[in-house]
């Protein structure tokens, strides 16, 4: 018998059975138990996070009304915001709520109120993260706090990071000959080749104001890899 179908009555002794005190106790019992019963199923479910598929996670975020889901997300995300999401629903109206919801969908999130900086409004709030800077991924997110923050606070800006790398190669080549006479009726032809390697690395930041109250900061690091050959051919005549 199974804790989820549990019948308490069949548990009884034959001769008990035929009291209709202890039939009647032993409904009670069942009923009692039914309800923690069915959810002794979801222990195995939150231990399995990382197996399910995102149909069922879909499903888990409709059980437990996780209302800043998203069908969209990756299998990964999906289980990110799982993991955290009662958490989440226990502080709703927190900036820690805020903050790792972020975490959560998009890997970085950093929360700073009007207080913690000079000249902030009262009560406004900005969020630095590397979310998508898109017209819809801006949608996305604003609808996403706006579940979670709390009743009295605005969100003034969100700072958009993003990381762009690029390797850049150049290449330069040197040829030089000479010739020393020494003396006459001989000629022996040397070629001497040598090969320098000169590298250098560059990083520079960008801030494009992408639209109203939202910004892009950019790292770029750029690898310069800059060759220089040098072949020498050096004709002796004896």
């Amino acid at each position: 018998m199974r804790l989820e179908n549990l019948d308490f009555k069949k548990m009884l002794p034959h001769w008990m059975r035929e009291e209709d005190f202890d039939v009647a106790l032993a409904d009670e019992i069942t009923d009692v138990l039914s309800e923690p019963g069915e959810k002794v199923k979801t222990l195995r479910t939150w231990d399995q996070l990382d197996y399910l598929t995102s149909e069922e996670l879909d499903e888990l975020a409709w059980e437990i009304n996780i209302d800043w889901w998203r069908s969209s997300w990756d299998l990964e995300t999906m289980r990110n915001v799982v993991k955290t999401a009662q958490a989440i629903i226990n502080k709703r109206g927190t900036k820690w709520s805020v903050e790792q919801l972020v975490i959560s969908a998009y890997g970085e999130g950093k929360v700073t109120e009007w207080f913690e900086e000079l000249g902030g409004h009262p009560y406004y709030f900005k969020i630095e993260t590397n979310a998508p800077s898109t017209e819809e991924g801006m949608r996305v997110l604003k609808s996403m706090i706006d579940k979670v923050k709390p009743a009295r606070a605005h969100m003034e800006k969100i700072d958009f990071k993003s990381e762009i790398l690029q390797t850049l190669y150049t290449g330069t080549g040197h040829i030089e000959s000479m010739t020393n006479v020494i003396v006459m009726d001989s000629s022996i032809p040397v070629v001497e080749e040598d090969t320098i390697y000169a590298g250098t690395a560059g990083q520079h930041r960008q801030t494009n104001i992408i639209g109203q109250n939202y910004e892009q900061e950019m790292d770029q690091q750029d690898t310069l890899y800059t060759g220089t050959q040098l072949i020498s051919y050096h004709n002796t005549i004896i």
